[in-house]
């Protein structure tokens, strides 16, 4: 994680064609350009991916977090299967890696990929730990925990909730 090297042998595995509309949307949005002028229309800020045990998540999730890292060799990968599979150049995957992830990749630091599990973390089930953490809390600590990986800096993220209930039980009566 620290080195931000993907997994090869998870995209060699990967099976595309049966998700293909949702890789084909994923990839759309992660590589068009960034804009914060555009806050009406943000690209690639975050996915909920929920599905039965078992039924690849986990896979899914190292695939596009493989490819999301822009790695040349990974979407070699790619591009030689989807040539092979008797894809066009514009119904292929490595359409987004040309146009948009690779310059990504090379002219800055790429994208954040910060991945997580909210198995056993809560639910609502007695003593599962975490079950008083709000969904916002859990997504700002992995964010924050591949920042660290990655850097070696903090990044100090709170979500609004926190904030605000500090504020009033805290320093609401200290700025009275």
């Amino acid at each position: 994680r620290r080195k931000r090297l993907a997994e090869s042998q998870t995209v060699n595995e990967f099976l595309i064609d049966p998700v293909r509309p949702f890789l084909t949307d994923f990839f759309r949005q992660l590589s068009a350009p960034f804009d914060p002028t555009r806050r009406d229309a943000p690209i690639g800020q975050g996915y909920w991916i929920q599905a039965e045990f078992g039924s690849g998540k986990s896979h899914l999730l190292s695939f596009l977090g493989a490819l999301s890292l822009g790695g040349e060799r990974e979407w070699e990968i790619v591009r030689e299967r989807e040539e092979k599979a008797g894809r066009g150049r514009r119904e292929s995957l490595y359409t987004f890696y040309e146009n948009g992830l690779k310059k990504k990749s090379a002219e800055g630091k790429g994208v954040l990929v910060a991945v997580m599990t909210l198995v056993g973390q809560g639910g609502g089930g007695i003593g599962v730990a975490g079950a008083d953490k709000q969904l916002t809390e859990y997504v700002l600590a992995a964010v924050g925990d591949q920042f660290f990986q990655e850097t070696g800096r903090s990044l100090p993220l709170f979500p609004t909730q926190i904030l605000a209930d500090r504020f009033l039980k805290q320093d609401l009566e200290r700025f009275s």
